[in-house]
Order: structure tokens, then C-alpha cells, then sequence
């Protein structure tokens, strides 16, 4: 039993929910991977702009009154660096929607953080965070691929990444319950999941590389008004 119970206290749980709120403790469920993340692919409606983000964004715009302010804050800081794709190595395959980008380009808002933990970024973050995306998609750190939202609808409020090929992490934005959180700890699920996302590359489902680089250019010309 001493010997079990040893392999046991070493062990995650295969499955690990929850809905993120301003009185828990988010390690466990949202920002607690401290993993050194070498190549990552996520499912998103929005793109993740946690890849481009730093901390002086994100210390600008956090509300002053959010419970536990510095533990979120400090805990963000450790996501950021896991997964960062800025002066490193680090590659991440993302496939997300066009009008998802152009809701956030309009609105300064991702759906993945509850409204009241921070003010929607000023127009200079936006043309910003567009910036190191296409920096980082032209120096091949980035691979954008936008889906072609008629023959693969994404909701608007669901995303999915598989990060160190270990886990995967599935957020939904629940009408009642806020911001729900499902970890799905086992390998042979995150490789199945890593291998669709690969396989997706190749289908209809989506505009290839090339297009969708092509067209953030494009978006980020009409942003800037040049």
C-alpha cells in the first residue's frame, strides 16, 4: 500500500475540469503548464495572441481590482514564457477563423479571459501583436492557417490546444458557467489529436500557409490605413 500510494502522489489525474472564476486558483486548470513548450498547434475561433503578448501588455491592461491580482499576474507571466514564440525557437501550428482576428482587431477583447479581469487593448497593442504574428509566421516560428469557416464552422467560444504532446487543453465559454477548462493528460491522445491537426493541413478544410499569410498582410494594410 506505502509503495502505491508513493505512485500515486507522483501521478496527474488523466482528467482534470473545472470553470475558471476569479475566486479559484487557476494553476491547476488554466495557466498552470510550466512545460518549455518546443512545438504547439491549437483550434481556435481566435487566434492565441498569448504566443506574441508580453507582460508589459498585459500588466497595462490587467484591471487594478481583480482578486489576487499579482498571483494571476505572476501566474500569466509563467504561461507567457512557456509558450511564447518571441526570440526563441519555439514553433506553433495555429488554425483559427478570419472573422475571429477581425473581432479582436475591432474590439481589443479574446474571448479566453473573462471581461472583468482587463480593459480591451488600445488600438496601438492590436497593430502590434499583428505585427510579431506576421514576424514571427515569416521567420517560420509561426504556421497561421485560417479555416474556411462554411465547410469547418468553429464556435465562437471554443478552443483546443495540444502543447507538450502529453496534454490536451479544451476551453469552452459557457452561457452560465463562464469559462470551462477540460486537461485531458495522456499521450495517446494528445499524439491522436496532433496527428489530426497535421492531417488538416492537407484538406480543403482550411487556406493553405501561403493564402493566409498573404491575407494578414492584407488585413494588417486595412488596419493600419496604409
Amino acid at each position: 500500500r506505502k509503495i502505491f500510494e508513493q505512485a500515486k502522489a507522483e501521478c496527474s489525474p488523466l482528467l482534470d475540469s473545472g470553470a475558471v472564476d476569479l475566486k479559484r486558483k487557476y494553476r491547476d486548470l488554466f495557466f498552470s503548464r510550466n512545460t518549455q513548450i518546443d512545438t504547439s498547434y491549437s483550434l481556435t475561433y481566435e487566434p492565441c495572441l498569448g504566443l506574441f503578448c508580453s507582460m508589459d501588455m498585459i500588466r497595462r491592461q490587467a484591471a487594478a481590482d481583480i482578486p489576487h491580482r499579482e498571483e494571476i499576474l505572476a501566474m500569466l507571466q509563467q504561461r507567457i514564457q512557456s509558450i511564447s514564440l518571441l526570440k526563441n525557437t519555439r514553433r506553433n501550428f495555429s488554425f483559427f477563423t478570419e472573422t475571429g482576428l477581425r473581432d479582436f482587431l475591432e474590439t481589443g477583447r479574446v474571448s479566453e479571459l473573462p471581461e472583468e479581469m482587463y480593459s480591451p487593448l488600445p488600438r496601438a497593442f492590436r497593430a502590434e501583436l499583428l505585427r510579431r504574428m506576421l514576424e514571427c509566421a515569416e521567420e517560420g516560428r509561426f504556421s497561421p492557417f485560417f479555416i474556411r469557416e462554411n465547410k469547418f464552422p468553429i464556435p465562437k467560444d471554443f478552443g483546443m490546444a495540444v502543447e507538450d504532446l502529453s496534454s490536451i487543453r479544451i476551453n469552452l465559454r459557457h452561457p452560465y458557467r463562464g469559462l470551462m477548462v477540460l486537461h485531458l493528460q495522456e499521450k495517446s491522445l494528445a499524439f491522436s489529436f496532433r496527428d489530426f491537426m497535421e492531417y488538416l493541413q492537407d484538406t480543403a478544410l482550411l487556406e493553405s500557409r501561403e493564402k493566409t499569410v498573404a491575407k494578414l498582410r492584407e488585413i494588417q494594410g486595412e488596419f493600419l490605413g496604409t
